[in-house]
């Protein structure tokens, strides 16, 4: 197998496995004492968190994009049942979900269209504040499988999701491994973009090196503020739930990340990476 036939078979395994943290065969949970654990977690199913949550996006974000993002939680949720949907604020405890019959109910059931991800579900919610520059040059590689689902849904306009490719580009890099070397990367790439006052687009940054030297963000939610601290909303992966996470301050969101990809760590790449909007935070591990 040449290097060629080696590199594309890495950058579709990473895309595969993009807006997730590593699973645990078919059942996912946070461990003990995690900050998924401890911080109030809901599948948006109960009608009390849908409207607590919608409250506190509608009160940064455009409400017509609030409003289709939940049409997408309400087709994902109907399609799979609530009996698989367990995680609500007032359930203390970490929520567990079974993907395996989690995918065989959305195989079985109607859905409006193809499961989307967590970059396709930021964008939907931050787009009327995004301003993506159209000079900036776009590497769309990683994002075959976000087109396909796009295409497949007339979620976004053809200038929305040429913005979406600009925003979610690989972007090109050295080979260190200093995760605060390629924050600066990543910094002066996002630094292009003109985020919506008042949200946050909290990120974690891959580094690979299969087919050069690329940046890429493999995982994304919303962070917004709320009556109490701040409410985080992010779809774990193409057929993993929606998430909200109630968290104190901005640096627990950052620590549940951080917590969320500490497994996936390649001593050959810089670590993994938290930013904020264009700004770096820290690494993972």
């Amino acid at each position: 197998m040449n290097r060629r036939i080696i590199a594309i078979f890495g950058l579709c395994v990473a895309a595969l496995t993009a807006c997730a943290a590593p699973p645990t065969e078919h059942e996912t949970t946070a461990p003990e004492g995690s900050h998924t654990a401890t911080a109030p977690t809901s599948n948006l199913v109960a009608k009390a968190d849908v409207r607590e949550v919608e409250d506190a996006l509608k009160t940064t974000l455009n409400g017509k994009d609030v409003d289709l993002f939940f049409d997408l939680v309400r087709d994902y949720n109907a399609s799979v049942g609530d009996g698989l949907l367990h995680a609500a604020f007032d359930k203390p405890r970490a929520p567990k979900n079974d993907v395996g019959k989690i995918m065989d109910a959305r195989d079985r059931n109607k859905k409006k269209g193809p499961d989307t991800n967590c970059r396709i579900n930021a964008f939907v919610l931050l787009k009327d504040g995004l301003v993506v520059p159209e000079n900036i040059n776009s590497d769309d590689a990683m994002l075959f499988m976000d087109k396909e689902s796009l295409a497949a849904r007339p979620l976004l306009d053809e200038k929305e999701t040429a913005a979406f490719t600009r925003l979610f580009s690989r972007v090109k890099t050295d080979d260190s491994k200093e995760a605060a070397h390629q924050g600066q990367v990543m910094e002066k790439y996002l630094s292009q973009i003109t985020f919506p006052a008042g949200a946050s687009m909290v990120s974690v940054v891959l580094h690979d090196n299969l087919d050069g030297n690329y940046l890429f963000i493999g995982h994304v939610g919303v962070l917004v503020k709320a009556e109490e601290g701040y409410v985080f909303v992010e779809k774990i992966s193409f057929e993993e739930p929606y998430q909200a996470l109630k968290f104190p301050t901005k640096d627990a969101c950052y620590a549940y990340l951080k917590d969320k990809f500490k497994d996936d760590l390649d001593p050959g790449v810089a670590p993994p990476f938290i930013m904020d909007n264009a700004r770096y935070v820290d690494a993972v591990g």
